[in-house]
């Protein structure tokens, strides 16, 4: 295990190592490549690679760049699954989510959510509770880690207490349960990285454009680097679609069960305020006023998210954005629900919408279609994995490998369960990252110090070493932010990195918690260091800043 930390932080799988690994991937027969490089395929090769699989796996745009970074950056059961009976999916989910909170601690974070008994509400008290129990039953029950704490039932006295800018005089009590946030991209970068300390090749900026066929057969692909605008081939024994929003377009033909088209893509939208002109305490679950669906009120750090929307979407599938409508819903719904809320498009940080892969259900509205994950073998031998959560991401990939170790692909390949329940080689305990900060005084604020270890895990130790090296590297990018220079040194020097929306959109949260009015200041610092990093000239690095500054103008275009 300490050999394969020591290989986490090795310096090979970068930006400049990029034509070797593309060199490796023209090279290598591989048992199994993986087209997609979100948090499903993530999950597949992690999998994958410690069953000692040869595992390539090529991503058209940055890893997590579709649905994998556009999500409510929450690790959960599923609640709201109950009221269709999906008590399986729900079991499935939150095993995972303790699963993963119990090995990433850093990363996986319990939130307290309220559940309020709005009058009026549907609902009966005792159904709330109901469902609360079976929801903490299900996670708990027989399994080996636990849920951090079991829901607690308050009236609507002490309910104001807990939430005192919540809407007077309208709750008959509500109960507090525990989930937990997490971000998303950053998770699925550090699956990959453990995919690749264990041998796994994996590159960014590559686009299948063909399938190589033997005997109608596929065994392998045709690439399109788009980085350098040449194509290359790989060839591998099996061939993954995890292409999420965009499997339709790999499938090219269908099983007589598989709904055609298979993705029912629909849109979510977020929006990200200060916390402080909201005032909320805990996550807390409200209604839309205009529309019949619940969405999130979710306390991060001293941001608040408020989302999401939950409509069918026909628009450009790789850029979604906020809309005026979307925009101006989630305001005004949680006005109503916290009427003292400051909150308005003059304070409104940042936006994100993203495209969910749902497999289509017919007859069913967007927000009740399942999240249940289909795996299927088309004529050609295409392997596709389609629908599921982010939470459940582990188990999908050990479901796909039990389906190919039934079909005797790999004849050496083991049937043995739980290789990737091995714990996350990133994952460090708050409590040896405080013993490291008695021991190693860097000056550092603390709100940075807790920064550096919730994002990065045992990275941070990385980061430090960096600081310690350049004091100056320990400067906050914006003043009012946490987000340091010695963070994104460490990202381009460990993670494939190409471009500098990347780092801001995938590597870090700074798209997101850094106001949209300072956004040019950050990237032109930014971009600075990647210049002085990758030997970027002026040309380059201009083209860099404004093709994301570009794009963190559509995110907020509807305000004019």
């Amino acid at each position: 295990m300490k050999d394969l930390v020591k290989k986490l932080f090795e310096k090979t799988w970068n930006f400049k190592n990029r034509d070797t690994i593309i060199h490796k991937l023209q090279e290598t027969d591989y048992d199994i490549l993986i087209i997609g490089g979100g948090i499903t395929g993530a999950g597949i090769a992690r999998e994958a690679a410690m069953r000692g699989l040869k595992v390539g796996l090529v991503e058209m745009q940055d890893f997590a760049s579709g649905t994998s970074s556009r999500s409510s950056k929450l690790a959960h059961g599923g609640l709201r699954y109950l009221a269709y009976g999906e008590l399986d999916l729900v079991k499935e989910a939150t095993t995972e989510r303790n699963w993963m909170r119990a090995h990433i601690p850093h990363l996986i974070r319990p939130v307290p959510f309220l559940w309020v008994n709005w009058k009026g509400d549907t609902l009966e008290i005792q159904s709330i509770k109901s469902a609360l129990n079976l929801y903490d039953s299900l996670s708990d029950d027989s399994q080996e880690f636990k849920n951090f704490k079991k829901y607690q039932w308050f009236s609507a006295e002490e309910l104001q207490k807990l939430e005192p800018e919540i809407k007077n005089k309208m709750s008959q009590g509500g109960a507090i349960y525990y989930d937990t946030n997490v971000d998303d991209a950053r998770l699925t970068i550090e699956t990959l990285k453990e995919a690749v300390i264990r041998g796994a090749d994996v590159i960014s900026y590559c686009k299948v454009i063909d399938y190589i066929m033997e005997e109608d057969k596929i065994t392998g692909i045709k690439c399109q680097d788009l980085e350098n605008n040449k194509d290359f081939k790989i060839k591998a024994s099996l061939i993954v679609n995890a292409t999420g929003i965009w499997s339709d377009n790999l499938i090219n033909n269908y099983p007589e069960f598989v709904p055609k088209p298979l993705i029912r893509p629909t849109k979510g939208v977020h929006l990200i305020f200060k916390r402080k002109h909201i005032r909320n305490e805990n996550g807390v679950i409200i209604r839309s006023i205009s529309q019949e669906r619940g969405f999130f009120v979710l306390p991060r750090g001293d941001f608040t998210i408020i989302g999401t929307t939950d409509t069918d979407f026909k628009g450009d599938i790789a850029n979604p954005f906020c809309s005026k409508e979307d925009a101006d819903d989630l305001i005004n719904s949680v006005k109503y629900y916290f009427p003292n809320a400051d909150i308005g498009y003059n304070n409104l940080i940042a936006t994100y919408a993203g495209v969910r892969p749902l497999v289509k259900e017919i007859g069913k509205s967007e927000r009740d279609v399942s999240r249940k994950h289909l795996i299927f073998f088309n004529k050609h031998g295409l392997l596709s994995i389609a629908g599921g959560k982010l939470t459940t991401m582990r188990r999908m990939a050990e479901d796909l490998l039990e389906i190919v170790a039934k079909e005797q692909i790999f004849l050496d390949i083991t049937k043995d369960k739980g290789f990737s329940k091995q714990k996350f080689l990133i994952g460090l305990d708050h409590e040896e990252w405080q013993e490291f900060l008695k021991q190693n005084d860097l000056g550092l604020d603390d709100k940075i110090t807790h920064h550096l270890y919730q994002q990065y895990g045992r990275g941070a130790f990385e980061i430090m070493k960096l600081i310690a090296e350049k004091p100056s590297l320990g400067e906050r990018i914006i003043d009012e932010n946490d987000f340091i220079k010695a963070e994104v040194i460490y990202i381009l020097h460990h993670e494939l990195t190409t471009h500098l929306i990347d780092v801001f959109c995938r590597r870090t949260e700074m798209s997101l918690f850094i106001d949209h009015r300072k956004q040019s200041d950050a990237a032109k610092k930014v971009a600075d260091i990647m210049a002085d990093e990758y030997r970027w000239d002026e040309d380059k690095k201009n083209r860099e800043i404004k093709t994301y500054l570009e794009y963190n103008r559509k995110t907020l275009e509807f305000i004019g």
